[in-house]
């Protein structure tokens, strides 16, 4: 996963934490720790939203090509 990958997000409803849905979205930023093991992503919703998320949520629809 890197930025500017197109991603699929699965989030939960805010009234129902049971109950998950899956938003599109592309990689804006990525967050690692000290061991530059990637903990947490930035991505841009397709509402305009930029929304900090774990990478057990992310799955990637399309990689972004950087030669």
């Amino acid at each position: 996963m890197k930025i500017g990958d197109m991603v699929s997000v699965s989030m939960r409803y805010d009234h129902n934490k049971h109950v998950y849905y899956d938003r599109i979205g592309i990689i804006v930023d990525t967050w690692t720790n000290h061991k530059n093991k990637l903990q947490t992503l930035d991505v841009l919703l397709e509402n305009g939203e930029i929304k900090n998320v774990g990478t057990w949520a992310i799955e990637v629809i399309s990689e972004s090509y950087r030669p």
